[in-house]
């Protein structure tokens, strides 16, 4: 399905954003990098949930939503830098493509050291 969006800010709901991320013509490479700049998009306008009395309630709904090892405990332990990262100026999300390769051998992605480099730069 193609999806035009008029020039400037939109306002996406879900389904929306689905569409948007659903297809590229430039294949699966375009596609992920178009969902980590909306998904950090998302996150940079929506910070001041963080700051929120319903923050707790929405991180779970979110987490119950997929299938994840994040638990309550991961929650509350990270909650204070959450907070604090919310009120910095600009941007705070940043999308990182991912590269690397898959071992048929191991059943693993393995990231590539040039990823890792990059990953380690960003989180600085």
């Amino acid at each position: 399905m193609t999806q035009t969006l008029a020039k400037g800010n939109q306002l996406l709901d879900g389904q929306k954003a689905a569409d948007v991320i659903g297809g590229y013509p430039g294949g699966e490479l375009e596609r992920c990098r178009a969902t980590g700049e909306l998904a950090a998009a998302i996150i940079d306008q929506r910070r001041d949930i963080c700051s929120s009395v319903a923050f707790e309630s929405i991180f779970e709904k979110l987490v119950n939503l997929i299938s994840t090892d994040i638990s309550t405990l991961d929650f509350h332990d990270r909650r204070d830098a959450a907070e604090y990262m919310a009120k910095l100026p600009g941007g705070i999300a940043t999308p990182i493509s991912v590269s690397g390769s898959y071992s048929s051998e191991d059943g693993l992605y393995h990231l590539s050291d040039t990823f890792l480099a990059l990953l380690s730069q960003t989180m600085m």
